[in-house]
């Protein structure tokens, strides 16, 4: 996993402990679910769809995003 150790977007570094691997995991669905629901209010399925469309400026994102 030292490979991953440097990347500059990582939120953290890499999990490797089997328990801290779960947390992760269910955190990681928990955000996937949320941005499924803020895609949804705009009605896209997909974030290609959403980012497409805001290039375009045809719409404007609700403000919690």
């Amino acid at each position: 996993m030292s490979q991953y150790e440097r990347v500059p977007h990582l939120l953290t570094q890499p999990v490797v402990d089997p328990k801290k691997a779960a947390n992760a995991l269910q955190w990681a669905c928990r955000e996937m679910d949320r941005r499924y629901e803020l895609l949804a209010e705009v009605k896209f399925r997909d974030i290609t769809g959403y980012n497409a469309a805001y290039d375009k400026g045809q719409f404007k994102p609700p403000k919690r995003h």
